[in-house]
């Protein structure tokens, strides 16, 4: 088990995670190793075609029973941007589901592609006002069933796996983040801890990174193979949060995505090979466009990831 995977007893622990796809064992997937696809919202999509319709409504969330709650949503997000002027909203990729890619009968499918991700659209607001509200435990729905089986590269498919969906959290917004692993060329990793004004988890230690832009692509009324984007808004993201550009990268993979316990946020794992030293990664931060959404920047070493009080500030 991966340092700070949940073990069971870890509803509280901000730190504590579920893996939900891992590439680990296999090196991690390439460009072409991971297929991911975007379905627009349900709302934009017509009668016209069943399929797209039928897939849309299943990626994308499902509004909360209780119109009032609903609505609450606005005001929710009203009252933070009031508090926090440097808040805005934009569109986000939601995490719908993830399975073998040996299991998907699209004739789309590269045949080297070995895992499929779906994903539906949401944003930031409702992200900021279900997943990381101060009541998200409410709101999730215990259909008995509990989460699918997590999905292993190379694994022999498990017959839960064809529950695809984690329906627990039909209603929250669980838009996917990304985080880089940045590995230098002195056997370390860069760090940074966020800043006292972002909107999530502010002051903790984490790996530079943040969301994929739907924006970046015309999601209208058809599926769209949004896979080599996940891979360009890690690297963007990089270089935004840290000032290390693609040009100082040798290779980067997907490792996978988890789900973090506390909040039931979703991301998408990146491992980068990086052609500088930890010193030469850290004099490039006070260029990064993005820096202000962190206090600082610095280098950890594999031991600290071994230690419990490090660790303790480093969300899942």
């Amino acid at each position: 088990m991966a340092p700070n995977a949940a073990s069971g007893d870890d509803d509280d622990d901000f730190t504590a995670f579920t893996i939900v796809v891992d590439a680990s064992a296999c090196g991690g997937l390439d460009r072409d190793g991971l297929r991911c696809v975007a379905y627009p919202s349900s709302a934009r999509v017509g009668s016209a075609d069943g399929d797209v319709a039928a897939r849309a409504a299943a990626a994308n969330r499902v509004e909360f029973d209780d119109i009032e709650r609903e609505r609450a949503i606005d005001a929710a997000w009203a009252a933070r941007v009031r508090e926090n002027g440097l808040l805005f909203n934009a569109t986000k990729f939601r995490f719908a589901s993830a399975r073998n890619a040996e299991e998907d009968i699209a004739t789309t499918t590269p045949s080297n592609a070995r895992v499929v991700v779906e994903l539906g659209i949401t944003d930031y607001k409702t992200f900021l006002c279900t997943n990381l509200a101060a009541d998200w435990r409410a709101h999730v729905r215990d259909d008995g069933l509990g989460a699918p089986a997590t999905v292993t590269v190379g694994a022999p498919t498990s017959p839960s796996s064809s529950r695809l969906m984690d329906l627990r959290y039909r209603h929250f917004a669980d838009a996917l983040g990304n985080c880089v692993m940045l590995h230098t060329t002195d056997d370390k990793f860069m760090m940074l801890q966020r800043s006292e004004s972002v909107g999530e988890a502010p002051g903790a230690v984490v790996f530079p990174g943040g969301h994929a832009e739907p924006s970046a692509v015309n999601v209208a009324d058809a599926v769209i193979d949004v896979s080599h984007l996940m891979f360009t808004a890690a690297m963007d993201e990089l270089e935004e949060e840290l000032g290390v550009g693609q040009e100082h990268i040798n290779r980067v993979v997907c490792l996978g995505i988890t789900r973090r316990v506390v909040n039931a946020r979703s991301c998408m794992i990146f491992y980068a090979e990086c052609r500088l030293t930890a010193d030469e990664a850290l004099a490039l931060y006070p260029s990064a466009e993005h820096g202000f959404e962190s206090h600082r920047a610095f280098s950890a070493i594999l031991s600290d990831f071994e230690n419990p009080e490090f660790m303790s500030r480093v969300p899942g």
